[in-house]
C-alpha cells in the first residue's frame, strides 16, 4: 500500500449512511485508515484514484460488488419502465449487467440455499416495489410497473429505497406485519453524530424469552405493541439500544421480540388469538414455575418436543439429527398425476418414482445422479435438474425402513399411509409407465383427508414428486392410531370407460313383459329455507338428527369456508329433510345445541355437517369461534382473508365488546336476530376514532356487502313425506353417504337396524359404561358385528355382516360385549397386554370373543384348561404373523377349530404346527409390528419392573411414567464402536421410562447401570430380571457386550415362547416331512440359479448390478464382524459372493438391463420369468416363515419347482 494509508484496519460491519451501495451490511464496511474512519464508499473512491495496489483494489470490490436489495429498486423500475411484460430472469441478468457483475458473482448462493444471492435480492427488492404498489406480477415470473410506479419515475428520483416506499400505505401495512428481513439481509445501526462507530448491544432472542414469559404471567392478553415498549423498559435499554434498526428501517428490538414470540408460540408456551395479541398458555404458566433460571432456545429443544418439531419441519434440525434420535421420518411419494398410479402402489406393496432412464442410482453420490439426470434429460433448467436429483437420491439412500409414506388419493379424497419395510430397488421392467425406481412399503391404512388438521390437509399441496412434509408428529399419531386398520385396497383414481361389448350385447324381450308400477312418490316438495331460521329451528329441537347419522366431522377450516361461500352467494347445496321422522327413528340434536324437548318436525337426512357448522358458527358454541375481521376489510383483504377462526380458549380475549371494538374483530354470533347493527351500535361508542360518524358508516357498508349475504342466504330443501318407506328411507340415507366420506360397516348397519326399532349407538355406548375396557383398548364395534355374524354361522366378510338383520343384532349384542371384555381382560392380566399398544393384531379378538361364550358355561379345573387352550393359541398365532392381513377370512377359518378344540377336539393347526426360530429375533423390528408387539408382551408377562421407581408395571404407571419401549444398547453407542447391523432388534428393546431413557442418552449399558446401581442397589438386579435382561458383573451388559447380549437374550426369550405355546426349543422340533421336502427342493433351485449365474458370467464378480453388490457387501462384512475367520478369500470371488443374495437378488441378477441378454435365450420371456420367481418366493417365505401353506400357495410352489428345473436342466 502506498502513501499515508499505512494502517489498513477493517472495523466491525456497519452502516453507510452516505454510501453508493447502502443497506447491505456485508457491502457496508468502515475502515480505519491513517487514524480516519472511512467508509467503504470513500475508500473505494479513493482505490480508483490508484492509491491502492491491484490487491487491494479487488479485496474492496469483494466486499461490495453485489449491490444489496434497495439499490436494486431504481435500475429495477427503469427496465421495467417501458411498461412491458419482462421474465424475472431477464430482469435479474439485466441488473447484473447493469452492475458489471462477473460469472463467479452471478453464481453466488446464499448460504446453503439453491438461489444465488443476485436473484435473492431481486425477488427481495421487487417483493418490496410490489407490496408499495409500484410494480406487480401479472403471472408466475413475470414482472411489470404499475402506474404509480410510472409516476414514481417520471419524478427522477435519485434513489429509492425503504424510507421512500414508507410514502405508500400499502407498504406500510406489509412492514408492520413482517415477521423479519430479507434472508441474506443482515442488521444494520444507525450511525452516530460523533467520529466513533461502536456496537450497541441489543438483547438476543435468547436473552427476551425468559422477560417475555414473565411479562404474560399475569394470565392476560398482551397487544404485542405494547410488549415492545414494556419488556425493554423492563431491562432498562437506552435510546440508543432501542434506536438501532434493520436495513429496512425496522427496529432490531422489535423483530427480535417478533422471533421470541415465534419462538415460545411454537414450543406451545403463548398463544396468538391474532396476529397482535398474545397471551400465556396453561403449558406456559407450568413452564414458567418449573423454569426459574435462565430460559434459552436450548431449554426450549430439550423440554418443549412441540418446539423441536417446528425446527425439524423449518429445516433447522438435519434430518440425520433426527434420525440419531431414533426418529423415524415422513415422506410424501405422489402417485402421478392425480394419483393415478395409486393403485399400483398398493397393488405392488412399494412407493414409486418414475425417471426410469436415470438407471439404478444405489450406491451413487447426489452429484453422480445429478450428471445422470443431466444426460437423460438434458433440457432440463437448473432447478428442475436439481428437484429430480434430490428425489431420487433421497429415495435410494435417506429413506429408511421404518419410516412413514404418506401417498395422496385426490379422485377419492383420501390418503394413504405406509411403512417402509425395505431397501430401495431398481425395477426392470417398470412397474409402471417409467416407474424403475421402488422402496417396499407396508400399506398400513387409508384415511380421509377430513382426519387431517388444516395445515397437515394443505401441506398435500405440493406438487412435488418426493417430498418430506411438515406436521410430522400428526402423521406420525395417524400411521400409529390406524396401524391395525383393515388391509388396503386399490382404489382407481380415474374412472374407467364402460365395456363397450357388454354395452352392446342384444337384449331379448319375455313374451310376458310387462311395465313396473310407478316407483317413485307423487310428490317431494322442494321449498327455499332461510338459513338462519333452519338454525333457528335446530336450536327449538323442531330440526333434528336421526341418531345413526354419524356425529359431526367437519374440521373449522371447512366451516370457515362454507361461510366464505355463503357471504359470496356461492351455492352451497341442497338439503334433504325427512318429515315426522322421529315418529320411527330416535331422534338427537345437532352437537352443540340444547337437547330434545320433545318430538321435532323434520330429520336431517342429508345437510347435517353443513347444518351442524353453521349453527356453531353463528350460535357461537363448541370447540371454535368464528369472526369477521372488519379491519382486514376495510384495508383492502378478500372476505376469504377476513373471515377467522379461532380456538375457544384462544378467542377468550375477544369475549367482550372493548376487545372487539379495539380490534374490529366482529363475532358471527352477533348476527343472529338481525343483531349486526346492534353490534355497530354498541363498538362504535367504545373506539376513540375523532370521527365516528365515518367509522358508523364504513361498517354500514360492510354490513351490506358481507353480512347480509349471509343473513339472507336460502337452501334449497327438499322434504320426503312422513310415508316414505323406512327401507326407502335406509337406502337413500346409504346412497347419499356413499359420495361423501364413506360410512363404516357399523353405521351403515345402524342405519338398517333403525328401521326395526333398534339403537346400535344407545347398545354401543352402553357397551362403553360397563366395561370400560373396551375404550381403553379402542375396540370397533365392528368386531362385535363380526363375532355375531360368526356365532350365527355367517360369514364375517363386510358384505354378509352388513346384512344382519336387525334383531339378531339386539339378541346377540349383550352375550358378544361380555365376551370381548373377558377376553381383553384375559390378554392384559395373563398375556402381558397392558396396553391397547402392545397388542399384537387386533383382529384376533374376533375369533376369541367369538368362542369365549364355551368358556363361560365351564367352572373349576375345566375353565382353567380352555383358558390355557386360548392362550396358547394367541401366542402361536400372534408369532405366526397370520392376522398381519386377510383378518376376516383367518376369523372364519380359526373361530370353529378353536371351539371345536375346546370341546375336545384336536389342535389347531397353528399349535399343532407351530415352529419359531429364535434366530429371526435377531431382523425383527418395529416395521414388523405384530411379531415386534408380540415379543414385547412376552417380556411383559411377568409384570417386569419400573427402572425408576422399581414398582410393577401396570398400564397406570405406564401411562403416568411415559414408559415406552426404548433400546437397552443405545444406537448413538453401537455406531460409535461399528456395531449398527442390529442395532434396532427386538432383543435391544424393553420398556424404560422418558426419564431414564433420558439419562441414558448414548451411554454404554455398563456406565448407565453403574449410575443406576448407585440409587437402586441390589434392586436393580431384580429389575434386570424383571425385563428378561442379564445380571452380574460378568453379564453381557455388565461388559458391553453387545453379542454376547443378543445370544442371552435370544435364548431367554426362547424359553418364555416355548413355556407360554408349549413347545420346546426349536432343535427339539421335528419339521414336518412333506415341508422339509418342498423346502430342501426350493433350496436346490436356489443353489442351481447361482451356479448358472456364476458360469454365464464367467466367475466375474464385478458384473453383478450395482444395488445387487451393495447389499452383498453390507451381508458379507456383517458376517466377518461376527466370525473373523471368514476373511479367506472365498466369498470375494463370484459364487461365494452369491451365497449372500436371496431369491429376489437373484431374479434381479437375471433380468437386469445389462445382463439380461445373456440369459433370455435359456429362460425364454421376462414375463414367465418373473410370475415364476413370485410363485417360488410365495411359497419359500411360508415355509422360511412357519407360516400354513395353502393349496394354491403349495401348488403354484411346485409348478414353480419343475419349470425351473426343466429350464435349468436344458441350458
Amino acid at each position: 500500500m502506498r502513501g499515508p494509508f499505512r494502517w489498513f484496519t477493517p472495523f466491525p460491519v456497519l452502516m453507510c449512511p452516505k454510501c453508493v451501495f447502502p443497506g447491505r451490511a456485508a457491502s457496508a464496511v468502515y475502515f480505519r485508515v491513517a487514524g480516519r474512519l472511512l467508509c467503504c464508499h470513500r475508500l473505494a473512491n479513493i482505490a480508483a484514484n490508484s492509491l491502492f495496489d491491484d490487491v487491494t483494489a479487488q479485496v474492496i470490490r469483494c466486499v461490495m460488488a453485489i449491490p444489496d436489495y434497495q439499490t436494486l429498486m431504481l435500475p429495477m423500475l427503469r427496465i421495467l419502465g417501458d411498461g412491458a411484460d419482462h421474465t424475472a430472469r431477464s430482469v435479474i441478468d439485466a441488473l447484473a449487467a447493469e452492475f458489471r457483475l462477473t460469472p463467479e458473482e452471478r453464481e453466488q448462493l446464499v448460504g446453503s440455499q439453491r438461489i444465488t444471492l443476485m436473484a435473492s435480492r431481486a425477488h427481495w427488492a421487487m417483493t418490496y416495489l410490489t407490496q408499495a404498489g409500484l410494480t406487480d406480477r401479472p403471472h408466475r415470473g413475470v414482472w411489470r410497473i404499475t402506474d404509480e410506479g410510472g409516476r414514481l419515475l417520471a419524478t427522477d428520483p435519485a434513489r429509492v429505497d425503504n424510507a421512500l416506499l414508507a410514502r405508500y400505505e400499502g407498504f406500510q401495512s406489509f412492514i408492520n406485519r413482517s415477521a423479519g428481513e430479507p434472508d441474506d439481509e443482515a442488521e444494520a445501526p444507525v450511525s452516530g453524530g460523533n467520529d466513533t462507530v461502536a456496537a450497541v448491544g441489543v438483547p438476543s432472542v435468547d436473552d427476551l424469552l425468559r422477560p417475555m414469559l414473565e411479562a404474560l404471567s399475569d394470565g392476560k392478553a398482551h397487544a404485542f405493541a405494547d410488549l415492545v415498549e414494556l419488556i425493554p423498559d423492563a431491562l432498562h435499554l437506552d435510546n440508543e439500544a432501542r434506536g438501532r434498526r434493520l436495513a429496512s428501517g425496522q427496529a432490531v428490538i422489535y423483530n427480535r421480540l417478533g422471533w421470541t414470540r415465534t419462538h415460545l408460540a411454537k414450543a406451545g408456551l403463548v398463544d396468538n388469538p391474532d396476529a397482535r395479541v398474545v397471551i400465556l398458555t396453561a403449558d406456559g404458566a407450568s413452564f414458567l414455575a418449573s423454569h426459574p433460571g435462565r430460559v434459552v432456545t436450548e431449554t426450549l429443544k430439550r423440554d418443549c418436543p412441540p418446539f423441536l418439531n417446528w425446527l425439524a419441519d423449518m429445516g433447522a434440525i438435519p434430518a440425520v439429527e433426527r434420525r440419531d434420535r431414533g426418529e423415524p421420518m415422513v415422506w410424501m411419494v405422489r402417485a402421478g398425476e392425480g394419483g393415478v398410479h395409486a393403485p399400483v402402489f398398493v397393488q405392488q406393496g412399494a412407493a414409486l418414482l418414475g425417471w426410469e432412464e436415470a438407471g439404478d442410482t444405489s450406491g451413487l453420490t447426489l452429484e453422480q445422479v445429478r450428471d445422470r439426470v443431466a444426460h437423460a434429460w438434458p433440457g432440463y433448467g437448473r432447478r428442475q435438474l436439481g428437484q429430480v436429483a434430490n428425489a431420487l437420491y433421497k429415495f435410494a439412500n435417506d429413506m429408511q425402513p421404518g419410516d412413514v409414506v404418506v401417498t395422496p388419493e385426490p379422485a377419492s379424497r383420501t390418503v394413504l399411509l405406509g411403512e417402509i419395510s425395505g431397501d430401495y430397488r431398481y425395477l426392470t421392467p417398470p412397474a409402471v409407465a417409467d416407474y424403475s425406481h421402488a422402496r417396499p412399503v407396508s400399506w398400513r391404512a387409508r384415511i380421509s383427508r377430513d382426519e387431517l388438521s388444516y395445515w397437515a390437509r394443505n401441506s398435500l399441496g405440493t406438487q412435488l414428486t418426493l417430498s418430506q412434509p411438515p406436521h410430522v408428529p400428526e402423521f406420525l399419531r395417524l400411521a400409529e392410531a390406524h396401524a391395525a386398520d383393515d388391509e388396503v385396497s386399490a382404489v382407481p383414481q380415474r374412472a374407467r370407460a364402460a365395456n363397450l361389448p357388454h354395452l352392446l350385447e342384444p337384449v331379448r324381450i319375455p313374451v310376458n313383459a310387462a311395465a313396473p308400477p310407478r316407483a317413485a312418490a307423487d310428490e317431494f316438495h322442494t321449498i327455499p329455507r332461510s338459513m338462519l331460521q333452519l338454525l333457528a329451528e335446530l336450536d327449538a329441537g323442531q330440526l333434528a338428527l336421526p341418531d345413526f347419522q354419524r356425529t359431526f366431522v367437519w374440521a373449522p377450516d371447512e366451516t370457515r369456508e362454507l361461510l366464505v361461500s355463503m357471504i359470496r352467494s356461492f351455492p352451497a347445496g341442497a338439503l334433504l329433510f325427512l318429515q315426522g321422522g322421529s315418529a320411527t327413528f330416535k331422534a338427537r340434536a345437532a352437537e352443540g345445541a340444547p337437547l330434545l324437548r320433545g318430538r321435532p318436525s323434520y330429520l336431517v337426512l342429508d345437510g347435517q355437517q353443513r347444518l351442524t357448522s353453521l349453527y356453531q358458527a353463528i350460535y357461537g358454541v363448541g370447540d371454535s369461534r368464528f369472526f369477521l375481521d372488519l379491519g382486514a376489510l376495510l384495508a383492502g383483504a378478500d372476505v376469504d382473508q377476513a373471515v377467522k377462526v379461532f380456538s375457544a380458549e384462544r378467542a377468550a380475549p375477544l369475549e367482550s365488546l372493548d376487545a372487539q371494538a379495539r380490534t374490529l374483530m366482529m363475532p358471527l354470533a352477533a348476527v343472529r336476530d338481525f343483531g349486526a347493527a346492534r353490534w355497530r351500535d354498541a363498538v362504535v361508542p367504545r373506539r376513540d376514532d375523532e370521527d365516528r360518524e365515518r367509522v358508523r358508516d364504513l361498517l354500514r357498508e360492510i354490513e351490506y356487502a358481507c353480512i347480509d349475504p349471509l343473513v339472507k342466504y336460502a337452501f334449497p330443501v327438499t322434504v320426503l313425506p312422513e310415508a316414505t318407506p323406512l327401507e326407502a328411507v335406509c337406502a337413500i340415507f346409504e346412497t347419499l353417504n356413499r359420495t361423501g366420506r364413506p360410512l363404516t360397516p357399523f353405521e351403515l348397519i345402524s342405519a338398517r337396524a333403525f328401521a326395526g326399532g333398534h339403537s346400535l349407538y344407545d347398545l354401543w355406548n352402553g357397551a362403553l359404561e360397563r366395561y370400560p375396557i373396551l375404550g381403553d383398548f379402542g375396540v370397533k364395534p365392528y368386531y362385535l358385528l363380526q363375532c355375531i355374524a360368526l356365532r350365527l354361522g355367517v360369514s364375517c366378510k363386510r358384505r354378509f355382516v352388513i346384512s344382519l338383520p336387525a334383531d339378531d343384532i339386539a339378541r346377540g349384542w349383550d352375550s358378544a360385549v361380555t365376551s370381548m371384555a373377558a377376553v381383553l381382560t384375559l390378554l392384559r392380566d395373563e398375556c402381558g397386554v397392558l396396553t391397547p399398544k402392545w397388542l399384537p393384531y387386533e383382529p384376533v379378538l374376533i375369533p376369541l370373543a367369538t368362542v369365549w361364550k364355551e368358556v363361560e358355561g365351564t367352572a373349576g379345573p375345566a375353565h382353567g384348561a380352555m383358558r390355557s387352550k386360548l392362550k396358547r393359541w394367541f401366542w402361536c398365532a400372534s408369532f405366526t404373523g397370520e392376522y398381519e392381513s386377510s383378518s376376516a377370512t383367518l376369523a372364519e377359518r380359526d373361530a370353529p377349530v378353536l371351539k371345536s378344540w375346546l370341546t375336545g377336539g384336536d389342535e389347531p393347526q397353528a399349535v399343532r404346527g407351530f415352529e419359531w426360530n429364535p434366530a429371526r429375533w435377531r431382523t425383527v423390528t418395529a416395521r414388523q409390528q405384530g411379531l415386534y408387539r408380540a415379543t414385547i408382551a412376552l417380556t411383559l408377562l411377568q409384570r417386569p419392573r419400573d427402572f425408576h421407581t422399581g414398582a410393577p408395571l401396570t398400564p397406570e404407571l405406564i401411562e403416568a411414567g411415559r414408559i415406552d419401549d426404548h433400546h437397552v444398547f443405545p444406537r448413538v453407542y453401537l455406531r460409535s464402536i461399528g456395531k449398527g447391523d442390529t442395532v434396532d432388534s427386538v432383543l435391544n428393546h424393553c420398556l424404560i421410562d422418558r426419564a431414564t431413557n433420558i439419562r441414558i442418552a448414548g451411554q454404554a449399558p455398563s456406565a448407565y447401570l453403574e449410575e443406576m446401581r448407585t440409587e437402586l442397589g441390589a434392586v436393580l438386579d431384580e429389575v434386570l430380571s424383571s425385563h428378561r435382561l442379564p445380571t452380574g458383573p460378568a453379564s453381557p451388559l455388565a461388559t458391553d457386550d453387545f453379542e454376547g447380549f443378543l445370544d442371552w437374550r435370544e435364548q431367554a426369550l426362547g424359553e418364555a415362547l416355548g413355556t407360554v405355546t408349549g413347545k420346546g426349543a426349536p432343535a427339539e422340533v421335528s419339521p414336518v416331512p412333506e415341508r422339509s421336502l418342498l423346502d430342501v427342493q426350493v433350496e436346490g433351485v436356489e443353489l442351481e440359479l447361482r451356479r448358472v449365474i456364476a458360469d454365464m458370467l464367467g466367475g466375474e464378480a464385478g458384473a453383478l448390478p450395482p444395488h445387487v453388490s451393495g447389499r452383498i457387501n453390507e451381508r458379507i462384512a456383517s458376517a466377518r464382524r461376527r466370525n473373523p475367520g471368514l476373511r479367506n478369500g472365498h466369498h470375494d470371488s463370484l459364487s461365494g459372493r452369491l451365497e449372500y443374495c436371496d431369491l429376489r437378488e437373484l431374479q434381479d441378477v437375471l433380468t437386469s438391463k445389462t445382463l439380461w441378454p445373456q440369459f433370455e435365450a435359456r429362460f425364454g420371456s421376462k414375463e414367465m420369468l418373473n410370475v415364476r420367481f413370485a410363485q417360488l418366493a410365495e411359497l419359500r417365505n411360508s415355509l422360511r416363515h412357519s407360516r400354513t401353506v395353502d393349496d394354491v400357495t403349495r401348488k403354484d410352489g411346485e409348478a414353480a419347482i419343475i419349470w425351473f428345473r426343466q429350464v435349468l436342466a436344458h441350458g
